[in-house]
Order: C-alpha cells, then structure tokens, then sequence
C-alpha cells in the first residue's frame, strides 16, 4: 500500500517560523486560567510576579477548587468568567497576557487559536482530540500574533527522569541515539458509568474510542526532546496497529451501569502500537493502552550506540553505557548503586535547583511546578520556551496520523513538517535553567 501524505508545508504565510522566537519581557504576567484536568493556580501563586486576573469554566462547580487556591494564597479575587463562552469572553475583555488552559474539553484549539488571535500567550494541557488542520490553526495563530503556545505541566515531560535523560543524552554518555519506545498504559474504563455527568462522558470517550495515540503527551514527548525533534531531526513516516476491545467489552458486561455508546463498542481498541521514522533514521516505538485490566505502567526506554536508558517501568531507574566507545558490550544493567550515583551527578539543572520545592508544591510529583516556573521565566526575561508551538503541534498530530493509519490495517502515513523545513537548521533546545532563589525573591 502506498504512503498517504498529508499537507507538509501549510499555507506558506510569511509571517516568519517560531523556533527560537522570544517575546518582549514581562515584568508582570497576567495569568487568566481555565481550570480542568490540572489545576495550575494552586502552583502559580508561588511565582513572583505573576497575577492570577480571570478564571473560566464551563460550571460554577468547576471554579470551586481553583477559588479555594486563590483564597488560601491570600490573593486578590480574579474576575469570573463561567459558561460555553467563558474562555472568548475572557479573551474580549483583554484581562490578561497568558491563557492558562487546562480544561479537558473538545474544543480546546478552537479556544487556544481564539485566544492566541487575542495577542495572549497560550499554555495549554493536551487536547482531546486535534486534526492535522487544527495543528495548522494552531501554527499560524501562533506564527501570525508572534505569540507563544507551550504545553502545560505533564509529568512525562519535565519530570525528574525525563530530563536526567535528556542531559545524559546530550553528554553523550549513550552515544548516537538510534532508537527509542514510549509506552502508556492506564485502565481509564473506571471513568465510564450512568453518574458521571454526560459532558466529561463525551470527554472520556473521545479518548478511548480512538484507534490510535490519544495520549502522545505522555508516551512521546519526552521521547520527542531526547531525538531534538523539529530541532535537528524531524518524524517523516508512521505506521500503527490497533487491536481488538475485548477487554472494554467485558468490563461492560460486568458493570450494570455502564452503557457503551455506538462508537466506543464499534470502533475502539484496547491497545494501539505505532511505529515512527525520523528523517535522520532512528526509530521509535509505541504503545498505548487504555482499557486493559492494567494498573499504571509507562515504561520509557532511550537506545544509543553506546548504552541505554530506561524509566517510568517496574524497575525504576535504569542504565548503562559503555565507557570504551563501543569497543566492548554492555550486557547488563548498572547496580543501584551506580545508577543512583549517576543521577545525582547529572541531575538536570530545573531539578538540581528546584527539585526541594517542586516536591513539596507538587503537580505531578514536581514535575508540574517545574514546567510551570520556567514557563514564568521565559515570560519574564523574554526568553524562547522550551517547549514551541512545532513540539506542541508535533505530539498533538499524532492522534490523527495513528488513528489514520491503525484504521487502514497497518498503511504507512506521512508527517507533517509543521517548521516548514526550518528543523534543518535548528538548533537542539539547550538545556534549560532557572536561578531559582533569584527568580522566587524577585
């Protein structure tokens, strides 16, 4: 079967690429926040110079926790925007410089392109769903206004592990990374059942009904900066399998007040694996699972010429690299010992320096504070984010493009090269820092 392509260049439109783009400084951030599957403010309290103006939902019931943190940090109340319209109604009245999206809703790009063409900058959790067209929206808004649109705190991204891997890869301790596989599984059937309210029903199903990587935040994105994607390297080609869903099915079976709907019996699948090639020839893996009877497990293994690392999995932190340049191999793993010396010797400079506090305000066991104080950082100091609006668009695209090729049995699908050919010329992002006792006393 041939390759399907999908448009790889957009609308050419001149308005000039974002890769290394960096705003004028803020010397206050103006945050309005849409809260939802995260919930930011509790952790954006804790950031000098940050104002929290606006916060909007769809409920009165969804601001209850978002009011709470702003009350406990003492903090001047912000205005409330509630209903469909809340998120453009906050845009129209120019309250704020950064739209903090955090709401797990179906109409998330359209809200993110609508705020970005109100000249905010966007940080925004995952969609739940987002078309290639969508990702091409979200360029150009982003390309048009010249501003940012970043991705909000997710684990998989600025935890811990991740970023020690990525700074043990860009020593070149594992050598030329050659491959790579992301695994995410997480049994999310417990979210279906007659009490949930039928607006996050239609949100859950979303996910679950798709053939495809729904969630390639969490299996890819750290993956994503380890291959310097969109800088240095792009993905060209894929191809994802998905199975049966046997094991959705019997979950319904078993539990009287579970009904599925025609799409999640019909066309979803218990697991998707996907096979993805870079313009550079490395190779990466992955598999999704949302509705097997399995407990948490994201496994995250990064392969070099010259050793290989692993996280995320039932053997917690492993690793080993070969120390003679690839004259001799590697046959096991490091002891514990080792591995955790290792660690706190190349432990990233985010989490070398905030590591205390990101633990102790928490968001994804730190994770979540860390993407968020350098999110701050670079609004403040007009510095490039470290996650642009290509990564974002990049890891989003990937719930079409495996949904695409898993329903045609397997048929190889182009990427999109959403820099247009600017990756060829990117640099890697740099290993990002944050003088954390200057910048929380400012």
């Amino acid at each position: 079967m041939g390759v399907k392509c999908h448009a790889v260049e957009g609308n050419g439109n001149g308005y000039g690429s974002m890769l290394g783009f960096a705003a004028t400084p803020l010397a206050k951030v103006r945050v309005a926040v849409a809260p939802g599957v995260d919930q930011p403010v509790g952790r954006l309290c804790h950031f000098p110079g940050v104002e929290i103006t606006a916060l909007c939902a769809e409920t009165n019931e969804d601001l209850k926790y978002a009011k709470g943190g702003i009350e406990r940090a003492k903090l001047p109340p912000p205005r409330e925007y509630v209903g469909a319209d809340a998120c453009k109604r906050m845009v129209d009245d120019g309250v704020a410089d950064v739209f903090y999206n955090s709401m797990y809703c179906l109409n998330s790009t359209d809200i993110n392109v609508y705020a970005m063409n109100g000249k905010m900058h966007v940080v925004s959790s995952p969609p739940v769903r987002c078309t290639i067209d969508d990702c091409w929206k979200l360029v150009e808004a982003s390309e048009k206004n010249r501003v940012h649109c970043t991705s909000a705190s997710f684990g998989s991204i600025y935890g811990e592990h991740a970023l020690f891997a990525l700074n043990v890869v860009r020593r070149g301790l594992l050598g030329d990374v050659m491959a790579c596989s992301g695994t995410y599984f997480r049994d999310w059937r417990r979210m279906l059942g007659s009490e949930k309210p039928a607006r996050q029903t239609a949100r859950w199903e979303a996910r679950m009904a798709s053939k495809g990587v729904s969630c390639p935040w969490d299996a890819f994105a750290p993956l994503s900066r380890c291959l310097d994607i969109n800088h240095g390297d792009r993905l060209e080609t894929l191809v994802a399998m998905s199975s049966g869903n046997a094991s959705l099915q019997a979950f319904a079976e078993s539990n009287k007040d579970v009904t599925l709907s025609d799409r999640l019996r019909n066309d979803s699948s218990d697991m998707c694996a996907t096979l993805l090639r870079t313009a550079r020839g490395r190779l990466v893996t992955l598999r999704q699972a949302l509705t097997l009877s399995c407990p948490w497990h994201a496994p995250t293994d990064v392969y070099g010429t010259k050793g290989v690392l692993s996280w995320g999995g039932t053997d917690g932190l492993k690793m080993t690299c070969d120390k003679t340049s690839g004259g001799s191999r590697t046959e096991r793993f490091f002891d514990d010992k080792i591995t955790g010396g290792m660690l706190e010797k190349l432990r990233h400079p985010l989490w070398k320096s905030a590591g205390v506090i990101a633990r102790k305000i928490g968001g994804h066991g730190g994770a979540g504070f860390i993407n968020d104080m350098r999110c701050i950082y670079c609004l403040r100091n007009g510095l490039p984010m470290g996650i642009d609006v290509y990564d974002f668009v990049t890891w989003a695209s990937l719930m079409e493009l495996t949904e695409e090729s898993a329903r045609a049995g397997g048929q190889p699908v182009k990427v999109p090269d959403f820099t247009r050919g600017a990756w060829k010329s990117a640099s890697p992002m740099p290993i990002e820092e944050v003088d954390v006792e200057k910048f929380l006393q400012a």
